[in-house]
């Protein structure tokens, strides 16, 4: 059994089965994940939206005909970054043990935050939320949107209207703005290859295709003042921390490029508003931490964070950077200058947001620095703190079968 993923959405995951020696596989569920097989009771078992699912089957089976899977009352939590695992586990004796979820899986709400903390709701409906951009002119955002299939969406906060950006097959995710609020980049789930592309905001043109490399995921991260240059991640088998900073220029065609060279790591690059510096994340002793860095590579790089950190973010003038730790945002003062000087962390605000996962800032501030757009849980996961354990389930299953029939 294995899980195959043709893109991030929900319907874009599926359970596929692999007979050894055979040349061709079978999809045996759509828009599931995390598969695992309960010989004893000859069941499958899946994950779909956080619920889990069990079927009749066997692995001589090349399908699951006509069973209709039964939705089990436990809900294996999937929203702490372990991406397609379950968070469940089966033994031979019918043993359940799983991590629960204890809030809904698609109630996210998108809110400004002031310095102090204070939140006010965006009026738009609760969905599965995911990233969120604020325009240069701070009167729209585009929004990444889990469904079926992840979206981007334009909403204009003057006109409250919601404006769907890009094709609707094959996920978009982590959208970046142009600097004149024209374009909008990001990165395209398309026909097995997750490249980097950009389209018009008004939809005229279709989605003009940046990058083509194979076998790698990037992820756009900053754009520079000037909108000549594209910094963006790109995870995959070459990068020793899994993901590794690239850039590329949007003013001509010249090849992408490694930002510094191997062994230098990091990702989530953003760049300063005067292009001189760039913030990113790097591993320190197994920790995220923020670095600060000169831009050409010429000089040494600067730690920021005291006590771990990721998801750096300028202020538009570059007198602050911003970056998350835990729960707290976090804020420097950079003193402007030929050499790069940062005051002492301090905590801007605290509470419970959600987190990129995407590999870019998942965040924005306005132009005048007083409030930060981000994405809120309805209902924040509380802290794990035990394993859920369910003793002879397969027998509570059984029971739960012959009620149904009866």
């Amino acid at each position: 059994l294995f899980a195959a993923w043709t893109g991030p959405g929900d319907d874009e995951h599926h359970v596929g089965q692999q007979t050894l020696g055979a040349p061709e596989h079978a999809l045996l569920v759509k828009g599931a994940d995390a598969p695992q097989y309960a010989a004893n009771a000859r069941l499958l078992l899946y994950t779909h939206r956080g619920q889990l699912f069990t079927v009749p089957w066997r692995p001589s089976e090349s399908g699951i005909g006509k069973a209709v899977p039964v939705t089990a009352r436990e809900q294996p939590n999937d929203g702490i970054g372990n991406e397609g695992s379950g968070n469940y586990a089966v033994s031979d004796d019918g043993t359940l043990a799983y991590i629960s979820s204890p809030g809904s899986y698609n109630t996210q709400r998108l809110v400004w935050v002031s310095r102090a903390g204070a939140n006010t709701p965006v009026p738009l409906p609760e969905r599965a939320y995911e990233n969120v951009a604020l325009s240069p002119d701070g009167s729209r955002a585009v929004l990444q949107v889990r469904e079926g299939v992840t979206h981007l969406w334009i909403y204009d906060f003057g006109r409250g209207t919601w404006t769907p950006l890009g094709p609707g097959t094959g996920s978009s995710q982590a959208a970046l703005w142009s600097p004149d609020g024209a374009r909008v980049i990001y990165r395209g789930t398309r026909q097995g290859t997750r490249n980097l592309y950009r389209q018009l905001v008004d939809g005229s043109g279709g989605e003009e295709r940046l990058t083509t490399k194979r076998g790698v995921i990037q992820t756009p991260t900053s754009v520079s003042a000037d909108g000549r240059i594209l910094v963006y991640d790109e995870t995959g088998p070459d990068e020793p921390d899994g993901a590794g900073m690239w850039v590329l220029r949007l003013d001509g065609d010249s090849a992408p490029r490694r930002l510094y060279p191997l062994p230098a790591t990091g990702h989530d690059g953003q760049l300063s508003p005067d292009g001189r510096w760039i913030a990113y994340q790097a591993l320190v002793a197994s920790r995220w931490e923020i670095f600060v860095a000169p831009f050409s590579g010429a000089g040494e790089r600067r730690l920021v964070s005291t006590d771990g950190g990721t998801e750096p973010l300028w202020s538009h003038d570059g007198r602050e950077l911003f970056y998350q730790n835990g729960s707290r945002l976090m804020g420097v003062t950079v003193t402007p200058g030929p050499t790069f000087s940062a005051s002492s962390p301090r905590v801007v605000h605290e509470g419970r947001y959600f987190r990129t996962i995407t590999g870019n800032t998942s965040f924005s501030i306005t132009r005048d620095g007083s409030r930060f757009l981000r994405i809120q849980p309805v209902d924040p996961f509380p802290s794990i703190t035990h394993i859920e354990l369910v003793l002879n389930w397969f027998a509570e299953l059984s029971r739960q079968a012959t009620g149904r029939a009866e």
